[in-house]
């Protein structure tokens, strides 16, 4: 997991490296003070975002990038193939 102006990074090639999103995600949606339903859906959409991704493509990058502004809050989702 790389950390980079505000976005967070993590290389996934295989299931194991999923717990690894999860924590990064948990992370940051602790830091936005998202809480309850809103926190959990986030965190569940991202893992299996990431399950599905492994599965298909094997290898990637998952982006994760914190936004707030005009009264949203949440988090900005890339996945880049390797």
């Amino acid at each position: 997991m790389r950390k980079l102006n505000g976005e967070t990074r993590v290389y996934i090639q295989d299931s194991a490296d999923v717990g690894h999103v999860e924590l990064a995600v948990r992370e940051m949606v602790t830091t936005l003070q998202l809480e309850g339903r809103e926190k959990n859906q986030i965190i569940m959409a991202v893992v299996e975002l990431a399950q599905n991704y492994v599965q298909q493509a094997r290898r990637g990058e998952i982006v994760l990038l914190p936004r707030q502004g005009g009264g949203i809050v949440g988090i900005d989702i890339r996945v880049r193939e390797k």
